[in-house]
């Protein structure tokens, strides 16, 4: 070989390696975002107590869970229209779209806002006891940040429809913790405690500032004029639809949150316990996997806008394969790290192995079937998506009862388990129908 050949193959080399760094770089945001996560809860327990804690907690949840209700399914939405109006380089259209949404999430939350003001307002002019205050602000705090989340939501998303998952990644997951972090460290720092007034405004600050970044980028993006097709900014959406997608987003939530609805039935606290860390653990290999939604969503929008169904599969198929191959090594190494991870936690031996397992063998269905739910929801099937989740819950809640009754928390592992299993076959099964479907239509 030439010396030529020898110094061009060693100039390409980092070429091909440069591919893998904006997957490297999101993993790296993901990964950071759940450390800074762990940091606060550690932070906030030794400055705030227990009771802290669990204030701070119920703030993130309820924030998630009202703001994604808020959202109305719009995010979805977005991240598939945005990513063809990006794509045909037509900005103006991005920007009514944008405009339109935030319009439908700003009037309703207003109005919770207004009612919740005049419930504050209330409560203060009366002698309502002091002690219930704390519970009345946490709910204000969480309307305020769930409306400000229900927006993010939306940015974030079309962020991604523009080309840049990572900025939206980094912002998404970064934001919130960062600022609650500082406010941690600056306490821990001087020595003061940790109010729960000021968890609540770190929190809500968090959600408005990473709001505030997120539209300045989204407007950068969308401001500069590119040559392409101009078409009509109509909003017209097929509403079926959109309530398919806003009922999809909730039941999400549900689907996420189904082991600690049905756990505190049949098991008691230290089950429970046990049962959270691998939850957690398992989550880690997870985030990974919801990374690749961040990169192939747009590019399910627009293959499923120019009806391309053999780029679907394709794009199907890359989301499995780039899956297990995330998935396995480090699945593998929860597996080998068991023991250790068990006596980290102080639990009795082999405590963590059942749960461990029965978590590793739904998310290994996950993985292998890859997205067919995101191709479903950026391709116009969200119904059929819809129809799935309702199922899959629907046979949770049937054998909830009996598998917990007669094994308990392990029971209630294997069982949520096989339902994520259920569902991930039946998404899978449900998107080849749908892909057919799109064929013929060609």
């Amino acid at each position: 070989m030439s010396s030529e050949a020898v110094n061009e193959s060693q100039r390409s080399l980092p070429r091909e390696w440069m591919r893998f760094v904006p997957a490297a770089m999101m993993a790296s945001s993901r990964c950071a975002a759940v450390a800074i996560q762990f940091l606060c809860q550690l932070i906030i327990a030794n400055l705030a107590g227990a009771a802290g804690l669990g204030l701070f907690q119920l703030f993130s949840s309820w924030t998630c869970i009202l703001g994604e209700m808020l959202a109305q399914g719009l995010p979805a939405r977005m991240m598939r229209v945005i990513s063809v109006g990006f794509d045909r380089g037509d900005h103006s259209y991005c920007r009514e779209q944008m405009r339109v949404a935030s319009k439908r999430i700003r009037y309703p939350a207003l109005w919770i806002l207004s009612i919740s003001i005049l419930a504050m307002m209330l409560l203060q002019a009366t002698d309502w006891s002091t002690s219930e205050l704390p519970l009345a602000w946490l709910i204000f705090a969480v309307v305020v940040s769930a409306s400000l989340f229900a927006l993010l939501r939306i940015y974030v998303e079309a962020l991604k429809g523009t080309d840049a998952p990572l900025a939206a990644v980094s912002i998404e997951s970064l934001g919130p913790p960062i600022l609650v972090l500082m406010v941690c460290l600056a306490c821990w720092s001087a020595g003061i405690a940790l109010s729960s007034w000021l968890l609540l405004i770190a929190g809500t600050t968090g959600f408005g500032l990473s709001l505030a970044v997120t539209g300045a980028l989204l407007r950068k993006r969308l401001s500069i004029t590119r040559a392409g097709t101009s078409h009509k900014a109509q909003v017209d959406e097929d509403q079926r639809e959109q309530r398919a997608l806003w009922a999809n987003s909730v039941l999400a939530i549900v689907f996420v949150q189904l082991p600690f609805i049905l756990l505190p039935w049949f098991a008691d606290v230290a089950q429970i316990g046990v049962f959270s860390v691998a939850h957690k653990l398992v989550n880690l290999v997870t985030l990974l996997l919801v990374l690749m939604a961040a990169v192939f969503g747009p590019a399910f929008a627009r293959a499923g806008e120019q009806r391309n169904v053999s780029a679907l599969r394709e794009l199907l198929r890359r989301t499995q394969y780039l899956s297990m191959g995330i998935f396995l090594p480090l699945a593998a190494m929860l597996v080998v790290l068991q023991g250790p991870l068990t006596m980290m936690f102080n639990f009795p031996p082999e405590a963590l192995q059942p749960f461990l397992y029965a978590l590793l063998f739904g998310q290994l269905v996950n993985a292998a079937t890859g997205l067919p739910g995101l191709l479903m929801n950026m391709t116009g099937a969200a119904q059929l998506e819809l129809k799935v989740l309702l199922m899959s819950l629907a046979f949770a809640a049937l054998l909830g009862g009996p598998v917990g009754y007669f094994y308990g928390a392990v029971g209630i592992a294997w069982l949520v388990s096989a339902t994520l299993a259920l569902k991930n076959f039946a998404s899978l099964y449900f998107a080849r129908c749908h892909l057919v479907q799109l064929g013929e239509i060609q």
